[in-house]
């Protein structure tokens, strides 16, 4: 997605701890990538259009903001975390859950 494989950074954190004293800055990456969690944005999208309000004492957006919500789906500098096709496993195995969760937020009102 950016250019920096956030995943093997974290891991070697994890395994040999932090970069030496030093050690030359990762500066390599691409600007202006965003990314989006595809669940959270689906469940915010259906509550925004369908007018449910989870907490009635909050301002909400009206349903023209989540019309624009769906279109910056399609904006180009915006990737999916899971969503890839040289590794499409995780992606695929997130649709499942995606449903399931706007089912279970359908079902329960918004809540």
């Amino acid at each position: 997605m950016s250019g920096v494989d956030f995943p093997r950074l974290l891991a070697e954190l994890y395994l040999v701890g932090p970069p030496a004293r030093g050690a030359e800055p990762l500066l390599r990456y691409r600007v202006g990538v965003r990314a989006r969690n595809l669940e959270l944005d689906m469940v915010w999208l259906a509550a925004t259009l369908s007018g449910i309000r989870r907490y009635p004492f909050l301002k909400t957006p009206g349903r023209g903001r989540g019309l624009i919500g769906v279109l910056e789906l399609l904006d180009p500098r915006c990737r999916s975390d899971l969503l890839a096709m040289d590794d499409p496993g995780p992606g695929l195995a997130e649709i499942p859950r995606l449903v399931a969760t706007l089912w279970q937020k359908v079902r329960k009102g918004g809540g």
